[in-house]
């Protein structure tokens, strides 16, 4: 769980840091800069509540984990890919972001399911504090490889294929038992 969240908070940090730099760089006007922005998050809305309600309906949460993870990763792959294309590279780093914040209620139930109430808590405020350093790491990984490379390409890439490990580490993780 902690190199799954260290993979989930590189992403969500190191992407979001520079999506806003993606977009000041278009020189849009700060209304269609804010429209544009709102639109990852309007999307983001939409993801999270419908991959929580499926998760907590189906009681199954790996799945649904693995699921954003992959649509992520695939999505900013792609966005990188697609980068010559402004609006299609767009639509697809709007389908990247969702990702980490989508895997959160089906993640952060999965200890609860699996471990006994005794550990679950200590184990929660483990994984949560080793694998929040991705959200320090990510960027300045990011940040790094930009400088590196003087292009987007090959971080994003990176945090897209980061993501794509993560969903497959999710199907790793304990299915759901009776708490003791």
């Amino acid at each position: 769980m902690i190199v799954i969240n260290f993979l989930h908070n590189s992403e969500a940090y190191g992407c979001m840091t520079f999506f806003t730099d993606g977009l000041k760089a278009r020189n849009f006007s700060p209304v269609e800069y804010g429209w544009l922005f709102a639109v990852s998050y309007a999307v983001t809305a939409v993801i999270m509540v419908l991959n929580s309600w499926h998760s907590d309906k189906t009681r199954e949460r790996r799945g649904h984990v693995a699921l954003v993870y992959t649509l992520s990763g695939t999505s900013l792959v792609l966005s990188v890919l697609t980068r010559d294309h402004f609006w299609l590279s767009y639509v697809f780093l709007c389908l990247a972001i969702p990702g980490p914040f989508a895997a959160l209620a089906p993640f952060w139930a999965i200890p609860t399911e699996t471990m006994p109430r005794a550990v679950f808590g200590p184990v929660i405020g483990l994984v949560n504090a080793l694998g929040n350093t991705g959200g320090f790491l990510g960027p300045w990984f990011v940040g790094w490889l930009k400088e590196e490379y003087h292009s987007t390409t090959i971080p994003f890439a990176s945090l897209g294929i980061g993501m794509l490990v993560a969903a497959g580490l999710a199907f790793l993780l304990p299915k759901r038992m009776t708490n003791g």
